[in-house]
Formats: structure tokens, C-alpha cells, sequence
């Protein structure tokens, strides 16, 4: 028992708001957390400890009971236990909303108890995370684009890889040759990988990205775009002729049969002179062969190089053009997605999987932060991979027990959740 006892792992996940709004933690901090630690905890689901005091100045009081029904549904919706941190009551915290708050998701995580017992999280696409360098902006397009994605660090990278269809390497992230050459191997055996500038110069890789050294560093770059090239059509309809671009541009010459997707359109003016009529309503460059984002194939698989930083661009501006670049970057490199679901932001949506189901968790984060009421999401279409060989025959909601309708062809089962509060849990019962 001890030594069980010894490899279940917890952290905690504050929601720190007497650090002001400007310092909020990120949305997803709960969750993040949580499968991180469950690469250290191998014989049982990690811990996630839920603070309910808006800060250790202010542990007298609670969270608003919306922020904290958000904060709190995030663990167990990713297959972690929640850890209720509630200091003092009955005697010195006054604020009893928080008690109403615990009940209620013990007794929504009691509900789907049986369910979620040795279900494994579904991933499509593997971010390597990286905590001195964390790569919030690509966190962002994935939730809420609400891929299937997981979070490998440290010695579990290259075992991690081994079951992946796709692997994010973002700007930051350490890598040493063991690694370079694993990447480049996964690459090679039919993996996607999308890496990002500067890229490491690590001979395995480089060759991978088909990068001809040296690389250059540019000077950082305002009032400048991105551009979709030809070769981008049919990868998604929804982006505009030009994104807004900022940030340093790395030079190298792609190697031959390299494919360009985006390309760089130079700064239109000075930027103290973005401003001034007429003369800058034109652009004196409107097309260049810099590349931005080059696509290559090696082996059986293919490696996508952005020669720009998209992860500080989402973290930094959040603009909906940018969530969607990555999320077209997603779509190339997985294809058929495991799950297919009206996209919300705020909406988190983790599958998983055991032999006889499928369990589908739905977080509602909708709203500015700190939350001080539900905003509903209406309307929801679910579409879900079956696995090989399976065939659904009963969906239902667990906590109200509400069956649902669906359908199911060509490997996938369809159905709707007409509306969601703040969490919901839907299994696929398969046979």
C-alpha cells in the first residue's frame, strides 16, 4: 500500500485571483495539470487540489461559486481525482457557497464513477510542453478547436511519440540528439510533425525538415502579413487572404521538392507611419518567396516547419485568424479526427475510451473570466470515431441517466447534446 500510496501524484491548480484580472491563471490550468501529473502517476489517477479561496491573502471567503464549479469540473473531466482544498469551515470561513459546490460535483463524479475507472484519454495530436517555456498559445488553439491532444514532457517524449499520429515541437521546447533523431525516426515510419522557429540544428532534424543550413534570424517585424500560398487551397476555406503577422522570420533555403503554404509579406510601413494617409492604404510588396510555413515529405510521413512563432502570436493577440492557421495546421497533419464537435471557445471536450465505450467530457468555460454565471451552449453536433469492429447501441447522459438519439455510419456514431451547463459526461455504450 505504501507503495502505491507513493506513486499517486497531486498538484496544486489555484485559481489566484487576488493577483488581479490581469493575472489570471489560464482556462485550462486544471486539466493541464492533471496530464502532467498523470505521466508520473503509472498505478493510479493523479490528484488535482482545487483551492476555493480566491487567494491565501483572502482564504476567508470562497471563489464565486460559477469560477469555481468551472475550476473544479476541470479534474475529474480529464480522469483525475479532485482534491477539495477548503480550509477552516465551520469556524473561521464564513462562505458557505462553496460547500453547495463540492457536493455538486461529488455527486456528478460519483455518477460516472464506473465509467471513467480505466478509461484512457483518446489523442490525436501530442503537444511537448515544456514549463520554463510554455506553450500557451498552441494550448489555446487546441481547446478550442477541441482537438484530442496530450501533453508529453521529459523522458516521456520518445516513448510517448511511438503511439502518435501527429507531434507539436514548439519554439522553446529542449531538444538534445536523442531526441532530434527520435522525432525524425517517428517522422519517417508515417508521423506528422509540426515544428516551430527557431528550429533546432540538430543534423537529425534539420534533414527531416529538409533545411539547408545556415538559418538566419531576422530583425522582429511589424506591420507585416501572412500569406496562403496556391498550395493551400482545399486546406480550409475559412482564412482570409492575409493574417496579421509580428515577430522574427528564420531564413534557410528549403531543401528541393519542399512545398510552400504560407509566405512572408513584408512590413508596409515604418510603425510610427502605419497610420498615415494615402500612401499606406497600398502594399508596396504584396508577395515574396520567404517562406512561413513549408511543408515536406520524409519517408512515409511529413514535416510542416513555420519559420515564425504562432504560439506567441495566439498568447499574445488571440486573434480568430491565428486560432485558425493552427487548427488548419492540425487538420493536415491528423486527417480524420477521433472527434468532430461544434467548435465553441470556452468549450473543453475530452474523449475517452475503454473496450466496451466511448466517454465524451464536456467542460462549459464560456465567458470573460473570473465566471459570475453560465452562459449556456446550445446546439451541440458530436460526431465520434468508432473503433475498429464496433458498433454503438445505447448513448446516454450520465448524470441525469437521459438516453439519446443517434446514429451511426461509415465508422462513426453521430448524436447531440442540446444543451450544456457546465459539465456534462455522455458515454457510447459499444458491442
Amino acid at each position: 500500500l505504501s507503495g502505491r500510496l507513493s506513486e499517486m501524484v497531486c498538484a496544486e491548480s489555484q485559481n489566484v485571483m487576488s493577483h488581479g484580472i490581469s493575472r489570471l491563471s489560464k482556462d485550462w490550468t486544471p486539466g493541464l495539470t492533471a496530464r502532467l501529473c498523470a505521466l508520473d502517476s503509472p498505478l493510479a489517477p493523479p490528484f488535482g487540489i482545487i483551492h476555493s479561496s480566491p487567494g491565501m491573502d483572502w482564504r476567508h471567503t470562497g471563489l464565486p461559486p460559477d469560477e469555481y464549479r468551472f475550476w473544479l469540473s476541470q479534474t475529474p473531466a480529464v480522469g483525475a481525482s479532485v482534491w477539495h482544498s477548503i480550509t477552516g469551515l465551520p469556524d473561521t470561513v464564513t462562505d458557505k457557497r462553496i460547500l453547495e459546490q463540492v457536493k455538486w460535483v461529488n455527486r456528478l463524479d460519483a455518477a460516472q464513477d464506473a465509467e471513467i475507472d480505466n478509461a484512457s484519454l483518446v489523442s490525436d495530436i501530442d503537444l511537448l510542453y515544456s514549463c520554463d517555456c510554455p506553450p500557451n498559445g498552441w494550448m489555446r488553439a487546441l481547446q478550442e478547436r477541441q482537438y484530442q491532444f496530450g501533453v508529453l514532457t521529459g523522458k516521456y517524449v520518445i516513448p510517448g511519440i511511438s503511439h502518435s499520429k501527429a507531434v507539436i515541437l514548439p519554439s522553446g521546447y529542449p531538444v538534445n540528439e536523442d531526441l532530434a533523431y527520435g522525432l525524425a525516426g517517428f517522422v519517417r515510419e508515417g508521423g506528422s510533425l509540426i515544428l516551430e522557429a527557431p528550429v533546432p540544428e540538430q543534423a537529425a532534424l534539420m534533414e527531416a525538415a529538409g533545411i539547408v543550413p545556415p538559418l538566419k534570424s531576422g530583425e522582429y517585424q511589424y506591420a507585416s502579413y501572412l500569406r496562403p500560398e496556391p498550395a493551400w487551397a482545399g486546406l480550409s476555406d475559412e482564412l482570409p487572404p492575409l493574417i496579421a503577422m509580428r515577430g522574427k522570420v528564420w531564413i534557410f533555403k528549403p531543401a528541393a521538392g519542399s512545398r510552400m503554404l504560407a509566405s512572408f509579406v513584408p512590413p508596409f510601413a515604418p510603425l510610427e507611419a502605419v497610420g498615415a494617409p494615402p500612401e499606406r492604404a497600398s502594399i508596396p510588396t504584396p508577395n515574396t518567396r520567404i517562406p512561413l510555413i513549408i511543408e515536406r515529405t520524409y519517408g512515409k510521413g511529413r514535416v510542416l516547419t513555420l519559420t515564425f512563432q504562432l504560439n506567441h502570436l495566439i498568447e499574445e493577440f488571440g486573434l480568430y485568424e491565428h486560432i485558425l492557421l493552427a487548427s488548419s495546421l492540425f487538420d493536415l497533419c491528423v486527417g480524420d479526427r477521433s472527434l468532430d464537435i461544434t467548435p465553441f471557445p470556452g468549450l473543453t471536450a475530452n474523449l475517452f475510451e475503454k473496450p466496451d465505450l466511448l466517454l465524451l467530457e464536456l467542460v462549459n468555460g464560456a465567458g470573460k473570466r473570473p465566471l459570475t454565471g453560465c452562459t449556456p451552449l446550445r446546439g451541440l453536433s458530436v460526431s465520434v470515431k468508432l473503433p475498429r469492429g464496433k458498433q454503438a447501441v445505447k448513448t446516454a447522459r450520465l448524470f441525469d441517466g437521459e438516453e439519446l438519439a443517434f446514429t451511426q455510419g461509415g465508422g462513426k456514431v453521430d448524436f447531440a447534446v442540446d444543451r450544456l451547463d457546465v459539465w456534462e459526461a455522455v458515454a457510447v455504450y459499444l458491442s
